[in-house]
C-alpha cells in the first residue's frame, strides 16, 4: 500500500508546475499503535516555513489527501497529513470511516 500510494501521489503531483513537491511517509506510534502519515513540502525551498496539520476526510491518508496537502503546501508551508486510523487500516467507504473516527484507538478523547 505504501509504495502504491507514494507512486500514485508522486505521479499525480508531477503535473503541478508550481513547486518541487516532496511527499515523505512518516511512521509514528501513539500508545504503542503504529500510524503512517505524510509530510508534504517543496524541497526546493530551504528557508524555514510554518507547518500545517491536516486531518484528512473520512477516507484517511489517500492520494486525494496528499494532493490537497500539496496544494496547501506550495512553497509557503510544510504540511503533515495525520493518520487517524492506524497504519494499514483504511476504510472502504465514507460510512465505514465515519464510524471509526469517533474513537480510532478504542477510548474517547482524553479518556471520555
Amino acid at each position: 500500500m505504501k509504495r502504491t500510494l507514494t507512486t500514485l501521489v508522486l505521479s499525480g503531483l508531477a503535473g503541478m508546475a508550481q513547486a518541487d513537491i516532496t511527499v515523505q511517509t512518516v511512521l509514528y506510534e501513539i500508545d504503542g499503535q503504529p500510524y503512517e502519515g505524510l509530510l508534504v513540502f517543496d524541497e526546493a525551498v530551504t528557508t524555514p516555513r510554518p507547518g500545517v496539520l491536516m486531518v484528512p476526510n473520512w477516507m484517511g491518508v489517500t492520494e486525494a489527501a496528499a494532493e490537497k496537502a500539496a496544494k496547501v503546501a506550495g512553497s509557503e508551508y510544510v504540511v503533515f497529513v495525520a493518520d487517524m486510523y492506524g497504519r494499514d487500516i483504511r476504510p472502504q467507504n465514507a460510512g465505514a470511516g465515519a464510524g471509526r473516527t469517533a474513537c480510532p484507538t478504542g477510548g474517547g478523547p482524553a479518556g471520555y
